[in-house]
């Protein structure tokens, strides 16, 4: 995990920047409902870097702005006011080249200042689990890929794809064995031995289970505890009165193992404290790696069921889910938090853990890469973006900040 040492270093606001507050921005420019948090917009100045670019500022960030307009160290007891440590916020700002740190006799800015004050995140290269390892591949994907488009026409939609991409990214092709297995509705129901006629489960503990299949053309069938009458409700009801944040297993076996785990998984799953359960509908989800979802209200229910788990689903092989936390060391089981959204600390607006991180590191490779830099710059440049955004990088799993919304 990235952590800046900031005590004792002298900073200043990067001279190719300045500040506009909000009202004194063009009418094009709008930031919703000032309890939001914003404050306005990091402009660059005429003549300053080909690299700099716009950035919206919160309150935050105008107070840590201010606060060294001349050089000087950071204001230390504005610690408290900050909804992130101090270091993710000073991190992100340095990253954007909005403010400079002094190293050596000289400022700097950018992926090198970070280098500089946590000189661990350079030649970090040794992933600690297969997930990580999935997860750096996915970066370089996606890198690749703007690289390959940066000379296209047009870069509209850029973003856009490279985030899909590294969502989607370690999803198997299909085969002619799953076209053959996988090819209808009914056909994947015969495959994971699911009898849709039986709807309620009876489970090792006192609380039977409901089984919802997916609506025609959905993506998802669903388990749930109780004897809900849809699924849809049962999910959005559930999301009403247990989700401040929520904590999601991820089972991910090779398609060929997926009848045997599912077997295996049910019995453990219903007998735990898990709040619902999800498995891919069609051909495409099965063949995603975050195909079988498990859901509680907290890490710790998630952390039992999971080391249950791992002693019951015997040597199926692993297929592995990139940006989550690997619990098994295989990719096997992982797990990720969906965390409130925040608007004014940056945080998550979307639904689920994967896709906002995805973002994140989208729109991290972008910036890469209108700097031009390397493969590993790049690769580092979007680990360190998502580091300040709260996530654990080196595990990816949320920051303990982000977790005592689970706790």
């Amino acid at each position: 995990m990235l952590d800046l040492s900031l005590d004792d270093k002298i900073f200043r606001v990067n001279p190719n920047y300045t500040l506009v507050a909000a009202d004194r921005l063009p009418e094009r420019f709008t930031f919703g409902s000032a309890s939001a948090g914003h404050f306005g917009l990091f402009v660059p100045k005429r003549g300053a870097d080909r690299w700099t670019q716009t950035v919206r500022a919160s309150a935050e960030a105008a107070l840590l702005y201010f606060s060294v307009r001349k050089p000087a160290r950071l204001p230390f007891h504005l610690r408290s006011q900050l909804t992130v440590p101090m270091s993710d916020r000073v991190g992100n700002l340095l990253l954007a080249g909005i403010l400079d740190v002094e190293c050596n006799g000289e400022f700097v800015t950018g992926l090198r200042a970070i280098r500089l004050l946590e000189a661990g995140i350079q030649g970090k290269s040794r992933p600690e689990s297969r997930t990580a390892a999935i997860s750096d591949a996915a970066l370089d994907y996606g890198y690749r890929f703007l690289q390959a488009a940066s000379h296209a026409p047009s870069r509209a939609g850029l973003t856009r794809s490279v985030i899909q991409r590294l969502y989607q990214y370690n999803a198997v092709p299909p085969s002619r064995t799953s076209r053959a297995l996988l090819s209808t509705e009914e056909s994947v129901l015969s495959f994971l031995n699911i009898d849709k006629n039986e709807p309620v489960i009876s489970s090792p503990s006192s609380r039977s289970w409901t089984f919802h299949p997916a609506e025609r053309g959905g993506w998802w069938h669903h388990w749930q505890p109780g004897r809900t009458e849809n699924a849809r409700n049962a999910i959005d009801t559930l999301r009403d009165r247990t989700w401040e944040g929520d904590a999601k297993l991820y089972i991910s076996p090779v398609v060929a193992d997926l009848p045997r785990v599912l077997s295996a998984s049910l019995p453990i799953v219903m007998g735990s404290d898990a709040v619902g359960m999800k498995i891919g509908a069609s051909m495409p989800g099965l063949l995603r790696p975050d195909k079988m979802v498990v859901y509680f209200a907290n890490a710790a229910d998630l952390l039992d069921t999971a080391a249950v788990l791992a002693k019951g689903l015997g040597t199926a092989e692993a297929q592995g889910v990139p940006f989550t936390a690997d619990l098994t060391g295989d990719g096997l089981l992982s797990w990720g938090s969906d965390t409130p959204a925040d608007e004014s600390a940056g945080r998550r607006t979307s639904s689920s853990w994967r896709v906002w991180v995805s973002e994140v590191l989208g729109n991290a490779l972008v910036t890469a890469s209108k700097r031009d830099l390397s493969l590993a710059e790049a690769r580092d440049f979007a680990k360190a973006k998502a580091e300040f955004a709260g996530i654990d990088a080196s595990l990816w799993r949320p920051k303990e900040h982000l977790l005592q919304t689970l706790s």
